[in-house]
């Protein structure tokens, strides 16, 4: 098998270190995601907001939010190929690329609905249109929409801070999310669904708020794509060194304010929330260009093996291994599943993850094998559609 560096540095229709990048971010984000599931039955501010150091902590530190920003940079990384591609062929902009952004949106609703509460894909799905429509109007464009959104988020977010009784506390906790919180571990796998679909404008709350944030992530990746930032061309070197010195060098202090309340309770739930926000909503997006810029650090290094080769098998049907988490952990946490939820303890749940990986490491690799992930195969077939009827 050639080297990662070697597969990073060719001059196929896939960027190697991509798919390696957006590996790790899926892995990653089932970091964070377990313990979401894991907390089923558990009130929100019991799960989320304590004053005490755990195993969880750590992932609060190095995973939350971290690989989500992480994966909606290379999306906008994404959008910026697709927009490249079209430019090489001739080809009218967005144009096809809308009926693959619709794909996306569809596809996130329905594991809303049928799955998860917390799917990303919808907004996701959104700011891939904002984004191409924002290349369409040049460089520019693109540097005003990364300001605009900053700032629109930033006043979002102080919003959200200053009005912070509507954040889940222990006796003021919106109702539908106390329901929801129990009929995860107490109610029927229909149930759960009706919920969703019932009171979709409550559990969609956080994407709608996040727009600005997952806009700016996803235009700062189309940026950073222009200049080269995820090849290993020599150009290229001093970005990445940039993003890895910032990015570890800040990222790692910010997000470790998370620890804060832990160590300082008097900080009171007000002083929490504003640390919890900042560092999901803010710090985060530092640590994962750090992560980035790490990564491809070791790439120009020829750091490679079985695990790198791995792991871009995992970043090649991101999709289908997104989803099938939501499928094991529903099993495995949910009341119409094994029931655990809000059982184990939290060096059993970081046990788990690692068993996880493996599995999904390995799953990913027989996908590929044997033409590509389930959902990635039946997207081809819908964007072939696509093309077929726009013809």
């Amino acid at each position: 098998m050639a080297s990662v560096t070697s597969q990073v540095t060719s001059s196929g229709s896939r960027i190697a270190s991509l798919d390696l990048l957006r590996g790790i971010a899926i892995l990653g984000t089932l970091g964070t995601n377990i313990w979401v599931f894991s907390a089923a039955g558990t009130p929100l501010d019991q799960a989320f907001f304590g004053n005490q150091l755990t195993v969880q902590s750590l992932f609060e530190v190095f995973a939350n939010g971290k690989f989500l920003s992480l994966l909606a940079i290379l999306g906008g990384v994404g959008v910026a190929i697709q927009y490249d591609s079209a430019q090489r062929k001739g080809q009218v902009w967005p144009g096809r690329y809308l009926w693959r952004s619709t794909l996306l949106f569809l596809e996130g609703l329905l594991h809303f609905t049928i799955l998860f509460e917390g799917d990303v894909l919808m907004g996701y799905a959104v700011a891939a249109v904002i984004t191409a429509f924002t290349l369409r109007r040049g460089e520019r464009a693109v540097r005003w929409a990364i300001g605009v959104a900053g700032v629109l988020h930033l006043l979002f977010l102080a919003l959200v801070i200053a009005g912070s009784g509507v954040l889940p506390t222990g006796n003021g906790e919106p109702e539908p999310l106390t329901i929801y919180a129990q009929l995860l571990l107490d109610g029927s796998y229909p149930e759960q669904v009706a919920f969703r679909i019932s009171n979709a404008l409550v559990l969609r709350a956080e994407p709608l708020f996040a727009l600005p944030y997952t806009v700016f992530l996803f235009c700062a990746g189309a940026w950073l794509h222009q200049r080269g930032a995820f090849t290993l061309h020599e150009s290229s070197r001093k970005l990445q060194r940039t993003m890895l010195m910032w990015g570890l060098g800040l990222g790692l202090p910010l997000n470790l304010l998370i620890l804060a309340p832990d160590v300082w309770p008097e900080l009171g739930l007000y002083g929490e929330t504003v640390i919890f926000f900042a560092v999901r909503y803010g710090f985060s997006a530092v640590l994962a260009l750090g992560y980035a810029g790490l990564v491809l650090w070791l790439l120009r290094r020829n750091a490679h093996g079985w695990l790198y080769a791995r792991l871009m098998a995992v970043g090649r049907v991101a999709l289908s291994t997104y989803v099938s988490q939501s499928v094991i952990l529903s099993i495995l946490f949910y009341g119409w599943g094994l029931g655990l939820g809000s059982q184990l303890a939290d060096w059993t749940i970081a046990l788990l993850f690692i068993a996880l990986c493996i599995v999904q490491i390995v799953v990913a690799e027989l996908w590929i094998r044997t033409g590509g992930g389930p959902l990635e195969r039946i997207r081809k077939r819908l964007e072939k559609l696509g093309q077929r009827v726009g013809e």
